[in-house]
């Protein structure tokens, strides 16, 4: 759902102060440990983890002469910024034996905040002034935890590898995740003053990404002590 500081006097319905978003572009991190209980080719997987979540969008609206000329051309520029603790829990099943095994998994997670930051550039045109060159009015970082709720929780699906290098098992995974729930505090849209003051209200949305993991495994129980052989 779309929201803006401003309204349109000549067209309620327009669209030029919709936010264009660049889907799947701003990369984030994170870091976790994973604790996994492995049986028959099936696994349950509890991986807490802290990540960032980031992403970008875009906004530009005109101030309109007598004429329908632009008189003013304002843009703005965002990154948010989102940092969570994380609490995924999976089950996997391995499609093959051996060494390699490819593996599936579905399960779900529920993050709960930690901070959130908004970086925003302003850029204005003044077209009544005679100067038709785009300049940087603004550029700012402000803290932005007020705008978001506490919580963030969804699905997830995947594919991965995994590798035995004697007990050491090597693990990377790209998992999908989907938020269901709306992480913008809607009590809170236009309470920074910062933010409203250039043009800046936070929409209604939920978080999807791309998760790529790069894990190493090993394990806490043991076929023989005598050879240390991990249970699998």
């Amino acid at each position: 759902d779309r929201y803006t500081v401003y309204n349109s006097t000549t067209d309620p319905g327009t669209k030029q102060y919709d936010k264009t978003y660049k889907n799947f572009s701003i990369p984030g991190g994170q870091a976790g440990i994973e604790v996994t209980f492995v049986t028959h080719g099936f696994s349950i997987s509890f991986q807490p983890n802290y990540r960032r979540q980031s992403f970008y969008y875009s906004t530009q609206s005109s101030w309109n002469d007598l004429t329908g000329s632009a008189a003013l051309i304002i843009k703005n520029e965002v990154n948010n910024y989102l940092d969570y603790f994380e609490f995924p829990l999976f089950v996997k099943y391995d499609l093959l034996r051996g060494n390699w095994k490819p593996f599936v998994q579905l399960g779900a997670y529920y993050g709960i905040m930690t901070g959130a930051s908004k970086s925003l550039k302003h850029y204005r045109t003044d077209v009544a002034s005679g100067n038709t060159r785009e300049y940087l009015a603004e550029e700012f970082t402000v803290g932005a935890s007020d705008l978001y709720v506490a919580s963030n929780y969804g699905l997830a699906g995947g594919l991965g590898i995994s590798y035995d290098i004697g007990n050491i098992r090597l693990i990377f995974d790209a998992t999908y995740r989907m938020g269901l729930n709306n992480i913008t505090d809607k009590s809170e849209r236009f309470s920074n003053d910062k933010l409203r003051g250039v043009g800046d209200a936070a929409d209604d949305l939920k978080l999807n990404n791309i998760t790529f993991s790069l894990g190493c495994l090993f394990p806490l129980r043991f076929l023989s002590s005598r050879y240390y052989e991990a249970a699998d």
